[in-house]
């Protein structure tokens, strides 16, 4: 039985056979391709696992520790600015030349992708 959260999930998340899409943004996981409203991005494959996390991760906080652990799978020197450099470079060609913003940084908590201000 389709409970109300699940059909909210199934109204706002298309799954597709071989990727994700989520607020405009279509990630092929076969292609290694991503398009974010019909303009076509070339990412780096850690750029590329880090937005296939945040986008299976929609509107969830998830913290450096998490994007460490799933993404780069080893363990950093917590003062190493590796996970800020790589989010730096994906908001550049994820968000610019949008006006709706997707990728958030929640002050002490990590990071967020979402339609909507944290």
């Amino acid at each position: 039985m389709l409970t109300a959260p699940k059909i909210s999930a199934l109204f706002f998340y298309h799954w597709y056979e071989s990727g994700i899409e989520r607020f405009g943004v279509r990630l092929n996981v076969d292609t290694h391709t991503v398009i974010r409203n019909r303009k076509a991005m070339l990412l780096s494959a850690k750029e590329f696992a880090l937005l296939e996390l945040f986008m299976m991760n929609p509107d969830r906080i998830l913290s450096r520790q998490t994007l460490l652990e799933h993404v780069w799978d080893m363990n950093f020197d917590p003062r190493s600015n590796v996970i800020e450099s790589f989010v730096r470079l994906l908001r550049l060609k994820i968000d610019r030349g949008f006006s709706k913003k997707l990728i958030h940084t929640v002050r002490g908590a990590g990071y967020m992708f979402s339609d909507k201000k944290p």
